[in-house]
C-alpha cells in the first residue's frame, strides 16, 4: 500500500492521552489511540493493532513485557512528548536547582 500524505493534524480526543491519528494508507480514515491502555503501552483502533498486535497482549489486561505498538501509537506518544517538551522551560528548571 502506498503512503498517503497526512491531511489532518493529530488531535486530542477527550483526554490528554486519547488522540485521533490519521491512517498512513487510507485518506479520510482516523484511528483512536488510547495511550493509557494496557498499562501505558497503548491501544489503537487500527486493523494492525486490533487483529495482530492485540493478540500479543497479556490476557489479564496489564502491560506487556515489551512494547507492542503500531505506528499510530508510536506517533501519538511522540506527539504528546513533543507537546510536553514545548511547554517546559528547561532553563528555568536548571537555574532553580543551582
Amino acid at each position: 500500500m502506498p503512503i498517503v500524505a497526512r491531511h489532518r493534524p493529530i488531535e486530542f480526543y477527550d483526554t490528554p492521552y486519547r488522540l485521533w491519528v490519521d491512517s498512513f494508507t487510507e485518506l479520510d480514515t482516523r484511528y483512536l489511540v488510547d495511550l493509557a491502555e494496557h498499562g501505558g503501552n497503548g491501544r489503537c483502533s487500527c486493523p494492525d493493532f486490533c487483529f495482530r498486535l492485540a493478540k500479543e497482549m497479556p490476557p489479564e489486561g496489564g502491560a506487556p513485557r515489551r512494547p507492542i505498538r503500531c505506528k499510530h501509537i508510536r506517533l501519538a506518544r511522540d506527539y504528546v512528548l513533543t507537546q510536553i517538551i514545548l511547554r517546559v522551560d528547561v532553563r528555568d528548571t536548571i537555574e532553580t536547582q543551582t
